[in-house]
């Protein structure tokens, strides 16, 4: 008799069991219907997902020192309408060092990246709807003492806008002479 309660209290609780799970994703696949989805939105934009598309172009890529770093920077509205605080243009200079590594018992490269000059430009929180395109023009200065790009220096150009969510951030490398 012990063993027929037994068996039927644990049937009876997997069953409540799987109900209760059933009722919880109905009542949510309802209020999705229902409610407008900012919260999903704000969960995709924090892992990129219909998060604004960044691209830029360099007039060259290989710069004189003392000269600028001049070129555009376009960003494509992604699937929602987003505001856009800032773009924010950085020379990013990044120095390479051999050390010893305790992990791999071998010489290993270690970079280490150091922001010498950036650029905000303010957009002041203006709309980007789905599918418009902003367009900046920059001009970034390079310092008369940057290093020239040769071991163990190299540089980079780091262009990235502020949205809510991920910010989207695009970089390429740049040659100084």
């Amino acid at each position: 008799m012990n063993l027929y309660a037994l068996f039927y209290t644990i049937i009876v609780e997997k069953y409540c069991c799987i109900l209760l799970i059933i009722s919880i994703f109905d009542s949510l696949y309802n209020l999705k219907k229902h409610i407008k989805m900012g919260f999903f939105d704000k969960l995709k934009s924090m892992v990129g997902i219909g998060q604004p598309k960044l691209v830029f172009t360099l007039e060259s890529n290989q710069i004189k020192r003392g000269d600028s770093i001049k070129g555009k920077a376009t960003v494509t509205g992604g699937s929602r309408e987003v505001p856009v605080k800032h773009f924010l243009i950085e020379h990013v200079e990044v120095l390479t060092r051999r050390e010893w590594s305790d992990v791999s018992k071998s010489m290993v490269d270690k970079k280490i990246k150091n922001t010498v000059n950036k650029l905000e430009i303010p957009k002041n929180d203006e709309m980007l709807k789905p599918g418009a395109t902003m367009e900046i023009s920059f001009d970034l200065p390079v310092s008369m003492s940057a290093m020239n790009t040769g071991h163990p220096y190299a540089h980079e150009l780091k262009v990235s806008i502020d949205v809510p969510g991920l910010d989207p951030s695009k970089s390429t490398d740049i040659f100084i002479l």
